[in-house]
């Protein structure tokens, strides 16, 4: 810290009219170790969507638990069935890249099938958490203008047999989060599926999640530590649901 006032000493003597914000307070070696600890090791991670990659786990263990809720489960073959059926009828209402479709359900089976849905039509999802003030659910929904808002998911009928035709990229946007507005309007901030990617990639690579772990979903949808609870679990093989969770990160 000595060292840090001494530089901000000799820049200001040397230009008054710095702004103090301007002037560098580390030297080459310690930025040099602040960026490789914030960095950490450099992965080569292929680029990928998160329903591919679901699509992929369906392909590898079709009969494993993929989501359970209350004594009720889904394996992976049921939940991509599911939710590739819903995702054609959402493509039917205008859904696709670079499009939105707002989510509000409460934590269960059928949300697990929803998102997945919005995903697999290419869209991007906004949650809308139905413990929200009417009037942010009515901001959100009014500034971020979603093709469809799902609020309600039958998982007691058949399911037909749907060809649906891959959409996205790892470019597009997966899912856009609201703030909370305590500094002033809500801002919906987006996501891409390379970001939410990575970051799973990461939590997976520190905490290995395996088959028989169970991720409690405990954070409502409008936050994005939701967002891990969810697919984290999905794409590691584990599932998540309401209950006792073996492990947590």
């Amino acid at each position: 810290m000595a060292g840090h006032l001494e530089r901000i000493l000799h820049a200001v003597a040397a230009d008054p009219s710095v702004a103090v914000s301007r002037i560098p307070l580390l030297d080459a070696g310690e930025r040099d170790g602040v960026l490789a600890a914030a960095c950490g090791p450099t992965v080569d991670l292929a680029p990928s969507t998160l329903h591919a990659r679901l699509e992929e786990r369906a392909r590898r263990t079709p009969d494993a638990p993929a989501v359970v809720f209350e004594g009720r489960a889904l394996s992976y073959r049921e939940l991509d069935a599911r939710a590739t059926a819903l995702a054609a009828g959402l493509r039917a209402q205008g859904a696709g890249p670079g499009r939105i479709v707002g989510v509000r359900l409460e934590r269960g089976l059928e949300l697990a099938v929803a998102l997945l849905a919005v995903l697999k039509s290419g869209a991007a999802y906004l949650p809308l958490d139905p413990d929200n003030p009417p009037d942010r659910i009515a901001f959100m929904v009014q500034d971020a203008a979603p093709v469809a808002v799902l609020s309600t998911v039958d998982l007691s009928g058949p399911v037909p047999t749907v060809d649906l035709a891959p959409l996205g990229s790892p470019n597009d946007v997966a899912y856009v989060i609201y703030t909370s507005g305590s500094t002033g309007k809500p801002k919906g901030v987006p996501t891409t599926h390379r970001a939410i990617h990575n970051r799973l990639d990461w939590m997976q690579r520190t905490y290995d999640l395996g088959a028989h772990d169970a991720v409690l979903h405990k954070t409502p949808i409008g936050f994005d530590v939701s967002v891990w609870e969810l697919f984290w679990p999905l794409l590691s093989g584990g599932p998540p649901g309401h209950g006792p969770a073996r492990r947590s990160p």
